[in-house]
């Protein structure tokens, strides 16, 4: 398959970087102001992760939230988090030098997310790696959070890509599935999760020091 027909997709949170115990940690506090019982790590995986802020707040606070509070509480909470984060915001390990290999072969890359863009933009900005992406989807530009795969194919459509062209990067359970539904390969990494429960994906990794350009294309050969 030529380069150019090629796409890569990468999820945010848990994958470009490892900010689940800062989420956790913006989560309490959260919680604590308004005065609810705060999230385990058990919870946030199996009902958070992965899906978008809207589906998150009104499985917290009730479907009954307008559309207008909804947003409201989910900037508040981001807002916190990114305060928590900031001093420790850090790439994924091994990721730089595999973004610089897949940037110097021409191998176009994007970005897609259930977080909203004021998160996919600190990130991307904080990191300085905002030139490696051509193409970014945020929760705004979906109306299904994953596991549904409109985010994977609206990213594979911006690249100007066919999604059985496409590599998904992903950390949870939700993402693995949402890639997959999308048509495209996947690979896992265990920041969050066991292999055991990623075990869906085509390839499960511990760290991105493990991949080479090489060995990422095979999964499409």
């Amino acid at each position: 398959m030529n380069i150019s027909e090629i796409g890569l997709i990468f999820d945010m949170d848990g994958t470009l970087v490892n900010n689940l115990p800062y989420h956790l940690e913006a989560f309490r506090i959260f919680y604590k102001k308004h005065n609810i019982a705060h999230i385990d790590e058990k919870d946030f995986l199996n009902l958070c992760n992965g899906r978008t802020n809207e589906a998150v707040m009104r499985f917290i606070f009730g479907d009954n939230l307008t559309d207008s509070r909804t947003t409201e509480l989910g900037e508040e909470k981001e807002a916190i988090y990114r305060d928590v984060y900031r001093p420790h915001l850090a790439l994924a390990d091994g990721l730089q030098p595999l973004l610089e290999q897949f940037h110097t072969v021409g191998i176009a890359t994007g970005v897609a997310s259930s977080a909203i863009r004021e998160n996919i933009d600190f990130v991307l900005d904080g990191l300085n790696i905002r030139s490696y992406f051509s193409a970014i989807v945020d929760s705004s530009m979906v109306s299904r959070g994953k596991p549904d795969p409109e985010c994977f194919i609206k990213c594979a459509s911006a690249l100007e890509r066919n999604p059985h062209n496409c590599i998904v990067f992903e950390d949870a359970i939700s993402g693995v599935t949402a890639g997959k539904r999308a048509g495209a390969k996947v690979i896992a990494i265990t920041s969050v999760m066991p292999r055991t429960a990623l075990s869906a994906a085509d390839l499960v990794i511990d760290s991105f020091a493990e991949l080479t350009v090489e060995k990422v294309l095979a999964l499409l050969s």
